[in-house]
């Protein structure tokens, strides 16, 4: 089972094509990819695909940061079942448990495995109303709400 829609709010290009080389066998199956490359224009995105099963979200974007974007998400009832991942290059412990708080159910650290991330994808698709984390080592050592 693959997901029908995955949102992706990033402002590096050159993630933007690894995600799509990444999803590559999902697409084939069916998942329909989207695009946005700052906050507003996610935002933008996110109210017009309210369907959206996964988002994965930048924390650090111009415009608007991911964490401003995962708040109003969170607000919009229609997108209170989408799995959110929050992706950032920093590792602090209150930006962690800030996008957990917020209501991300994963936080991952750049540089992303490819593999690590479908494990968790795929996971967070089956376990629709579970929350799963899962932090690279060395960050600390978090617990899903």
């Amino acid at each position: 089972m693959v997901p029908e829609k995955i949102l992706i709010v990033e402002d590096s290009k050159m993630f933007h094509k690894m995600y799509d080389l990444v999803f590559l066998a999902w697409r084939q199956k069916g998942t329909e990819i989207l695009h946005a490359y700052d906050g507003r224009e996610g935002l933008s995105l996110v109210t017009a695909n309210e369907d959206a099963e996964i988002i994965l979200l930048d924390a650090v974007m111009p415009l608007m940061d991911g964490f401003e974007l995962l708040k109003i998400i969170r607000n919009l009832p229609k997108l209170n079942l989408a799995k959110i991942v929050m992706i950032s290059s920093d590792r602090k412990e209150e930006d962690i448990r800030k996008a957990f708080d917020l209501g991300a159910q994963a936080y991952l650290t750049k540089p992303i495995v490819p593999f690590d991330l479908l494990t968790i994808l795929t996971k967070l698709h089956g376990y629709k109303d579970k929350p799963w984390c899962e932090v690279p080592w060395p960050a600390p050592q978090i617990k899903a709400p």
